[in-house]
């Protein structure tokens, strides 16, 4: 028998309220869906685990309206920064690997974003090179941000004739095995602004990957790395599991506080971090994402 799905992060953005709760949760076991579908995706020493409805016929599918260029944009940021954080995830340790913040100085300021991200870029490969000479190989994550350059007045700086000249920055997270002095002076147009160890999160690395993210411009990638990250795991989906029941969902969807234990029971290797319970306008049933860290 075919089964029908869309993708939750879309379509079940609604929060039950004290006007909404009994509509939406009648709908957790609306006679449209047949079962809900449980997925885990793993990064590291994280999962994030997802339940969402299965309906009996396409025609059933909840559908979103026009979606707005503003709605879209946060979506496909939303998508950018869930990528993210299990490519991080998947990739560095905490109290092992780096973050670091490197800027232009203003003997190396630019007069146009291109010209800063070719800048930028050579000093990423002067990095590498570092690494090369010390036999390990670079795996990175990155961010170029190019903004008006100011004085430490505030004041903008510009050149003889009145241009406005642009300060780089880069934000990089990267392996360790390199001292760090040694990457400060392969960047060699600049400071270091910011060196810090990773540390563990219960999140694992979402709040950095929503740092990253941050305040992109149009036309620009959000974050770059280099070529040699591992790809995490596909996700992993479940079907028949007897905690995907119609009756099961709609008990923790209407009681947030049998979540951890609902969790924990599922994947015992791991703790329950926090979930939330998302329902839409569009169409029955109930969106669960939880995240967990191992033990």
């Amino acid at each position: 028998m075919n089964r029908y799905t869309v993708n939750p992060d879309e379509i079940y953005d609604r929060y039950l309220t004290a006007e909404t709760a009994d509509d939406f949760l009648e709908r957790v076991r609306s006679k449209d869906i047949c079962r809900y579908t449980i997925q885990r995706i793993f990064s590291g020493d994280w999962v994030e685990v997802k339940i969402f409805p299965e309906w009996k016929k396409r025609a059933w599918v909840p559908r979103r309206g026009e979606t707005s260029p503003d709605a879209k944009q946060r979506q496909n940021k939303k998508d950018a920064i869930n990528k993210l954080t299990r490519i991080l995830n998947h990739n560095f340790v905490p109290y092992k690997d780096y973050f670091l913040t490197m800027t232009f100085d203003d003997d190396h300021l630019v007069l146009d974003d291109d010209t800063g991200f070719e800048m930028a870029e050579k000093g990423i490969r002067r990095i590498k090179y570092q690494y090369k000479k010390a036999g390990v190989e670079l795996r990175a994550v990155y961010k170029i941000e190019i903004k008006r350059a100011k004085r430490s007045d505030s004041s903008y700086i510009r050149t003889a004739d009145g241009r406005q000249l642009y300060r780089p920055h880069l934000h990089i997270v990267l392996n360790g095995g390199v001292d760090w002095q040694k990457i400060e002076q392969a960047w060699a147009v600049g400071e270091n602004k910011k060196l810090e160890m990773l540390r563990w999160s219960n999140v694992g690395f979402l709040k950095l990957a929503q740092y990253l993210c941050k305040d992109t411009k149009k036309g620009r990638r959000r974050w770059n790395s280099t070529a040699n990250l591992i790809k995490p795991p596909p996700p992993r989906t479940t079907y028949s599991d007897k905690q995907g029941r119609k009756s099961r969902v709609f008990e923790i969807a209407k009681n947030e506080n049998l979540h951890k234990a609902y969790f924990e029971q599922l994947l015992p290797e791991y703790s329950f971090i926090q979930s939330t319970s998302t329902f839409s306008d569009f169409g029955s049933g109930c969106y669960i994402h939880a995240r967990m860290a191992k033990r």
